[in-house]
């Protein structure tokens, strides 16, 4: 029986993100991954799972996409060889400009939003490791991604679903302009 069946117990959780050291991809890499919605942002905004620009088809391949790398370890996400699934770490500092052609650092901004991450005093360690994947793996450059940060005992926490992949910049197509 995989580990990740079981879901931690709400401190582990608390303790992981309220001050301590954020762990290290590595050290869930052998798990298989869970999925949790504790921190997803619901604020109806653009880079929300609740926006209005995601359609029906967006969420089941989302779905369709989670189950699969739910079978897979981290590891081999990690290690796949043309990465299926872009599935690779995002910048937190990764911004993108507003119409002004001002800074908007959407992941800070959300991340920020949890208290325990807002709270911890410790610039250094104050971030999550924040990942993405895309949901079309058939149309890697274009695919909306969803963000989420790794959790204790190999929990994805989606953050922000990125329908224009406005995100992290592909490297065949500039940054969009909000």
């Amino acid at each position: 029986m995989n580990s990740y069946h079981i879901p931690p117990p709400r401190d582990e959780i608390v303790k992981l993100i309220d001050g301590e050291k954020f762990s290290s991809v590595l050290a869930f890499e052998h798990l298989t991954p869970a999925f949790a919605y504790d921190y997803i942002s619901l604020t109806t905004s653009e880079f929300c799972f609740d926006g209005t620009e995601i359609k029906i088809a967006d969420f089941i391949a989302y779905f369709r996409t989670a189950k699969i790398l739910a079978q897979r370890t981290i590891k081999s996400l990690l290690d796949a060889p043309h990465k299926e699934f872009h599935f690779s770490q995002t910048p937190n500092n990764q911004f993108i400009k507003d119409i002004n052609g001002k800074p908007k650092y959407v992941l800070r901004d959300i991340l920020d939003r949890i208290p325990a991450i807002k709270n911890n005093r410790n610039t250094d360690e104050k971030y999550p490791l924040v990942y993405h994947f895309c949901i079309y793996p058939n149309i890697p450059e274009t695919s909306p991604r969803i963000h989420f940060f790794l959790g204790n005992r190999g929990l994805f926490y989606p953050l922000v679903f990125d329908i224009k992949h406005q995100l992290v910049q592909s490297k065949k197509k500039p940054l969009k302009i909000a």
